[in-house]
C-alpha cells in the first residue's frame, strides 16, 4: 500500500507540473496571438474584406482559435481543425456556446490514418507531424525550443473535410512545415486559400504556388508576421509573389501567403 500510496503522490504531482507547464505555454501564445494592442481589431478588419456572413471556412491549424473567433465574430461557419489535445480541448471550451464553431481534433495531411504529432507545453505554437521540424524552424528564427512530447493522433485530408462540411470559401492552413502536405490532396479550388511562407523554406513556397496555380488561376498576396495588411497593392500572379518575397526574405521574417481565384476578385 504505501508503494502504491507514494507513487500515486509522485504520479499527482507530475500531472500538476505538466498543466502548469501547459498554462504557461497557453499564457505565452495567448500574448502572442491575442493580448498584443490592436491585433484582433486588424484582423477583424482585414477578414471582413475576405469572408461575408455565413460563409464556411477552414481554420486548419487552430491553435488558439484566435482566427476562429475573428470569422466566427464575422458570421461565417468555422471548422476549427487542430490534433493537440490540450489545445482542442481549450477550443472545445472556448467555443462551447458559439453555434458557428466545430472543433475537429484531427490533423490534416496527405492521407487518411494515424501519425505521431511533437509537441512541447511550453511552446504550443510548434506543434508538429514533423519531427524536424524546431530545426527547420531554427533557420527562420533561431531559437532553443525541442520536442519533448509525443501524441498519438488521427489524420485525415482536406478532401475528406470538404466531403464532411462542404467547400469552403476561405481555408486557412498552418501546420507548421507540413502545409504544402496538405495541399497535394487538394482538387477543388477554393476561392481563398493562406498558407505560411518562411524565407528558409524557399522551396516549399514555390511548390504550394505550383499546386494552386494546376487548380484554378490565383492571384497572390502576403502579410509578414500578422500584421494582417497586406504588403502589394494588388494581387499578383506567382513569379511576381515569388520576387517579391525574394525581396522581402532579407528580414527573415514569416509570412502568410494568399491565394485568390481569380474568379473570386
Amino acid at each position: 500500500m504505501a508503494v502504491a500510496y507514494h507513487w500515486k503522490i509522485a504520479s499527482e504531482a507530475r500531472s500538476y507540473e505538466m498543466n502548469v507547464r501547459y498554462l504557461l505555454g497557453l499564457l505565452k501564445s495567448k500574448a502572442i496571438y491575442e493580448y498584443f494592442p490592436g491585433r484582433i481589431r486588424r484582423m477583424t478588419s482585414f477578414y471582413g474584406n475576405i469572408v461575408a456572413p455565413g460563409d464556411l471556412t477552414f481554420d486548419i491549424g487552430s491553435h488558439l482559435g484566435n482566427r476562429a473567433q475573428v470569422l466566427a465574430k464575422l458570421g461565417c461557419k468555422v471548422i476549427a481543425v487542430e490534433p493537440h489535445p490540450y489545445l482542442a480541448t481549450y477550443l472545445r471550451n472556448k467555443f462551447a456556446e458559439i453555434g458557428n464553431v466545430i472543433v475537429e481534433e484531427v490533423g490534416v495531411s496527405e492521407t487518411r490514418g494515424e501519425a505521431t504529432l511533437y509537441s512541447t507545453p511550453g511552446n504550443l505554437t510548434i506543434s508538429s507531424l514533423n519531427v524536424e521540424w524546431p530545426d527547420l524552424l531554427h533557420g527562420a528564427r533561431p531559437h532553443h525550443i525541442g520536442f519533448s512530447e509525443r501524441h498519438m493522433v488521427r489524420t485525415i485530408t482536406i478532401e475528406q473535410l470538404i466531403e464532411k462540411y462542404g467547400v469552403p470559401r476561405y481555408c486557412k492552413i498552418d501546420i507548421e512545415g507540413l502545409d504544402v502536405a496538405v495541399l497535394k490532396s487538394l482538387s477543388h479550388p477554393i476561392a481563398v486559400v493562406s498558407f505560411e511562407h518562411l524565407p528558409s523554406l524557399f522551396e516549399k513556397t514555390v511548390e504550394a504556388i505550383e499546386i494552386l496555380e494546376m487548380l484554378a488561376p490565383y492571384r497572390f498576396n502576403f502579410f509578414a508576421r500578422e500584421a494582417h495588411v497586406f504588403r502589394l497593392a494588388n494581387a499578383v500572379r506567382g513569379p511576381e509573389l515569388l520576387d517579391a518575397l525574394t525581396d522581402a526574405a532579407g528580414s527573415r521574417s514569416s509570412c502568410d501567403i494568399f491565394a485568390l481565384a481569380e474568379a473570386s476578385l
